[in-house]
């Protein structure tokens, strides 16, 4: 009886120191995923074996630490955070000069877009085919983008005076065709006037209209012919005016040609 009771106690010792082990390894098995899960994820701890690196600037020493100063220079550790956002800035450098390229290589491309927004106009002589491009033929006449010259024409001094004479003979011209273009038209004008005080003196009312409508006629068939030849007289004024400036070997730009204005009042 006595050898049973003390097997009982001992036994009641035993296990339970049993039991504590096995929950010690238990619960010491259990916390080392965490402890490794904490140790490769934290932002602030080192990758391993890390390598000291010289510190840039100072704004970067909040991304290093174990600092130490060599000479004029600082030295550390950079942190896994700085790496990760370091290698960030470097994709969207690297994409940005992606993109700094492509710009590069669609310059032309560009170019040829806004000549395909321009206007397609008439190419009214061969000597004015050089000042266009994407030039096609529809019939018997060729049509094209006119060129815009960027910027004021390249004049050398020594061409300066050749440029004035050319220009005092194109104004000259050009003022001539107007003044003769003004002065028909208010000659035109003024036998229109008469002629109708006239036939208001008509007593027959179908004469009267018919005198009418054909002093009407007459003015208008004057003013358009004075216009046409007004436009010839200014096309031709300009025409020279450009071969002039050949001449002076100088290539025309959009502050020389006055083509345009000078074609009406």
């Amino acid at each position: 009886m006595k050898k049973t009771l003390i097997a009982i106690l001992m036994a009641m010792l035993v296990l339970p120191a049993i039991a504590l082990t096995a929950r010690a390894e238990d619960d010491s098995n259990n916390m080392m995923p965490t402890l490794y899960t904490q140790e490769i994820t934290s932002e602030s701890t080192l990758i391993s074996e890390p390598e000291e690196e010289k510190i840039p600037n100072p704004g970067e020493i909040k991304n290093f630490t174990r600092i130490k100063k060599v000479g004029n220079a600082l030295y550390g550790i950079r942190r896994v955070n700085s790496m990760i956002n370091n290698s960030r800035e470097q994709r969207l450098d690297n994409n940005s000069r992606q993109g700094s390229l492509l710009t590069d290589k669609q310059r032309e491309v560009n170019h040829d877009n806004l000549v395909n927004n321009a206007t397609e106009e008439k190419i009214l002589s061969l000597e004015d085919v050089r000042y266009f491009t994407k030039i096609r033929k529809i019939g018997t006449s060729l049509y094209g983008i006119r060129m815009n010259i960027q910027g004021a024409t390249v004049i050398s001094a020594d061409a300066i005076a050749c440029v004035k004479t050319a220009m005092i003979k194109k104004d000259r011209a050009v003022l001539d065709a107007f003044d003769a273009y003004i002065s028909t038209t208010l000659d035109s004008m003024a036998t229109r006037s008469s002629a109708q005080l006239d036939a208001l003196d008509i007593t027959v009312n179908a004469d009267r209209a018919k005198a009418m409508n054909a002093a009407i006629i007459a003015n208008k068939k004057a003013k358009e012919e004075a216009s046409r030849l007004r436009n010839q007289s200014v096309k031709t004024a300009n025409d020279t005016y450009k071969t002039d400036l050949k001449s002076c070997r100088v290539n025309i730009g959009d502050d020389l040609d006055t083509s345009v204005v000078d074609s009406s009042l």
